[in-house]
């Protein structure tokens, strides 16, 4: 009789997802985001999925955070404690991209380590951002002159956002001010843009003056021409009405010729009038004077 095989298959399947929940219950990473958009996933509101990816992170955290505490902080200060009871002599070590001598021979106290335990992104960003918040209030102090922020704050604030973003020497992006080296570089390199821009502004400055001259020239000359042209019409109309005037007036006077010699001929018809008159008068006076010598006779 054949031995019969029984199928496990379900039962190892089981066994898997139980091992999975578990893991997911230890780490806080669901399998329902992972390496997922939470806006994204299912369609769902941001809300619920944010909480979900905060649980996670918050749980990835603390395991990382209990690692630190309990394993490696105690194994580097073991290091500093090695290094301090049995180097004897002077290294020389990088520090944020600048050499440092070590002598641990002058180390008289017990030193510690304090853990900081680099996050995932989501919380990396929210870190710039409250970064970036605070940057922005001591930027806001500096310009009114409070005291309750200076250079060094804002140094060592944009130092922490860089080295958030992943960006472990600053130097390459900030300069610090309480080194005189950096900043005299700094300085020196802002004289240079600012010499450049008082040249520039020199240049863009005559060439506007000039651009301004011949531009008021230009109005001058054509003032003048339509002034030219203006006296012209204005010679013209006066022209024009003094031959009106001319014209008027000769009209009067030729109108004062016509009624004079109305006048004329009418005192020269009163006059013949009157010869006429005393004519008459003068021959009857004469008859009558004949016939007076007559009847004397």
């Amino acid at each position: 009789m054949p031995i019969v095989t029984p199928f496990i298959g379900d039962k190892a399947l089981m066994v898997i997802q139980y091992l999975d929940s578990e893991k997911s219950v230890t780490l806080g990473n669901q399998l329902a985001n992972q390496g997922l958009n939470s806006d994204s996933l299912y369609k769902e509101t941001a809300t619920r999925f944010q909480g979900v990816e905060e649980a996670q992170q918050a749980k990835i955290e603390l395991v990382s955070r209990v690692y630190a505490e309990t394993g490696f902080r105690q194994l580097y200060e073991g290091v500093i404690w090695i290094a301090q009871h049995c180097q004897d002599d002077v290294t020389e070590i990088m520090v944020l991209g600048e050499t440092m001598l070590v002598d641990p021979r002058a180390w008289r106290y017990e030193h510690y380590c304090q853990s900081q335990v680099g996050l995932g992104a989501g919380d990396s960003q929210q870190a710039i951002a409250n970064l970036g918040a605070v940057i922005n209030q001591q930027l806001m102090l500096i310009e009114k002159g409070a005291p309750l922020a200076d250079w060094t704050k804002l140094y060592n604030s944009l130092k922490d956002m860089t080295k958030v973003m992943g960006k472990p020497d600053v130097s390459r992006y900030w300069n610090n001010p309480e080194m005189p080296a950096e900043t005299a570089m700094a300085q020196l390199h802002n004289m240079e843009m600012a010499l450049k821009q008082a040249d520039e502004y020199k240049q863009t400055t005559g060439s506007m003056a000039e651009a301004e001259t011949a531009k008021a020239k230009a109005t001058v000359e054509s003032a003048l021409t339509n002034a030219a042209v203006k006296s012209d019409e204005t010679k013209a109309r006066q022209e024009v009405e003094m031959r009106k005037l001319d014209i008027e007036d000769a009209k009067v006077k030729l109108d004062a010729l016509k009624t004079l010699a109305e006048v004329r001929k009418t005192q020269s018809d009163t006059r013949a009038q009157d010869l006429e008159t005393d004519a008459v008068s003068s021959g009857l006076m004469e008859l009558l004077d004949g016939m007076n010598e007559l009847s004397r006779g």
